[in-house]
């Protein structure tokens, strides 16, 4: 069963299309990663999602029920987006009691419970407005679990967590996937969703780029030589007059991504030592996932053809 699914979902505010188009299907128990740069559209398709914002066209589901007003499905759905709401002069554990009581939820525990799996317990008697940023995330991460949903709607979960704090998140999610949990998981940090999703869809200005199960991901990575020589500028300039195609990657180095020279560094390294600029660096390497991503939402021009 698809418990997320969209359809031509679109928000225009005037002339601005914010979400454009976007379909999406996630299933149950599934961690859905949803990657793309600030002010890509993550956060107004959330909105959406959650009855927030009225879409301009398209529909929402959730659990196979429209959203809209006599959608009665919310005490299935647990969310944070953006900065987590919370009465700054209410204590922590306060802060949850007023949730509690808002979803009316039964039980002398729950509380306690959500704060020692969000590892409150020493924040418990502290106001949420003297919190840091990490910390106000972990009790927005409470409240949208304390009702245990069978849908979880998180936007930038990891934002302001300490590296400790993100692999807790991290391990967090998993665990309630395999309790049968479905998450849908924004974020603009490829690399943590990458550990966690079981697909990947990537959004840019407003537009689905691509989806990719986990799978995917490694298969997708391209190859490339990458070199250095005591002259750089030279060397880019003898290897265009050989013909061979290169760029100067922002770190320094060269890098050649055409397939034979990936599978032919010799011949590379050979014409350079021709040249009187010997290889310094001469290494085939896998692109990294931050790569992956800047490729695949700015795409290469397409080379003419004869």
């Amino acid at each position: 069963m698809d418990v997320i699914s969209t359809t031509a979902l679109t928000k225009r505010y005037g002339t601005v299309t914010a979400v454009d188009r976007i379909s999406l299907r996630v299933g149950e128990g599934e961690i859905h990663g949803f990657l793309g740069l600030n002010g890509a559209g993550k956060t107004t398709l959330i909105r959406m999602l959650l009855g927030m914002v009225r879409p301009t066209d398209g529909a929402v589901h959730l659990f196979g029920k429209p959203v809209n007003k006599a959608f009665d499905r919310w005490n299935n759905v647990g969310y944070l987006v953006e900065t987590p709401f919370a009465y700054p002069g209410l204590s922590v554990y306060d802060n949850l009691w007023v949730f509690q009581e808002l979803r009316r939820l039964k039980g002398r525990n729950v509380i306690d419970a959500v704060i020692d799996r969000l590892h409150l317990g020493r924040y418990k008697h502290q106001k949420a407005g003297q919190l840091s940023l990490g910390n106000r995330h972990r009790l927005g991460l409470a409240k949208a679990l304390m009702h245990k949903p069978r849908l979880l709607i998180l936007d930038e979960p990891i934002n302001g967590l300490d590296p400790e704090g993100i692999v807790e998140v991290r391990l967090l999610l998993k665990e309630l996937a395999a309790q049968g949990s479905t998450i849908f998981l924004s974020s603009h940090i490829i690399g943590e969703l990458a550990k966690v999703s079981m697909r990947l869809s990537i959004i840019h200005e407003g537009r689905l780029v691509t989806e990719l199960d986990s799978s995917e991901i490694a298969a997708r990575l391209g190859q490339r030589l990458v070199l250095s020589t005591l002259d750089n500028a030279a060397a880019m300039e003898r290897l265009a007059r050989h013909g061979v195609q290169a760029q100067l990657h922002r770190e320094g180095y060269i890098a050649l991504s055409d397939p034979d020279s990936v599978r032919h560094p010799e011949r590379i390294a050979a014409l350079l030592v021709q040249e009187g600029l010997p290889p310094t660096l001469l290494q085939v390497r896998s692109e990294d996932l931050e790569e992956l991503f800047l490729r695949v939402i700015h795409p290469p021009p397409q080379r003419a053809t004869a």
